[in-house]
């Protein structure tokens, strides 16, 4: 049985272009972001589709400035899915004709799959402590 690492290990693992999810309490909406920068402090990411920056404490997690987001899943994508919510995120930030912009079929069947696979990969919650296994002998 492997421990999950505590939160703030798994959060200094992340590099500018990693996917992340956040979520926000008394939200259900799909916070899924992408990490543009990380600095000794913070975490810069742009969510997806809605045109928003936040910013995440590098050790916690938590939004700062306001916010009350907290990233709760950092489980890479399968290569596929990666590659459509990359090229998902460019047409919705770069493409100035909205016919151009609409959803594909392979950009709805990515987004579908970001929910599923976040809520079964959660990172360890705010505050809580690693309780390593007892080892009987």
């Amino acid at each position: 049985m492997s421990v999950q690492p505590p939160r703030e290990e798994m959060l200094t693992r992340l590099l500018a272009g990693d996917v992340v999810h956040a979520s926000s309490p008394g939200s259900s909406a799909n916070m899924t972001c992408i990490i543009t920068s990380i600095d000794e402090t913070a975490i810069h990411a742009r969510r997806l589709i809605v045109p928003r920056d936040y910013i995440f404490d590098r050790r916690t997690g938590a939004e700062v400035e306001g916010g009350d987001a907290v990233i709760d899943s950092i489980e890479p994508l399968p290569i596929d899915v990666y590659n459509q919510i990359m090229w998902l995120d460019r047409k919705s930030r770069l493409s100035w004709d909205l016919t151009k912009a609409k959803l594909s079929p392979a950009d709805k069947n990515a987004l579908l799959f970001l929910s599923d696979h976040y809520e079964k990969n959660q990172l360890l919650p705010l505050g809580a402590s690693v309780v390593s296994p007892q080892v009987n002998g």
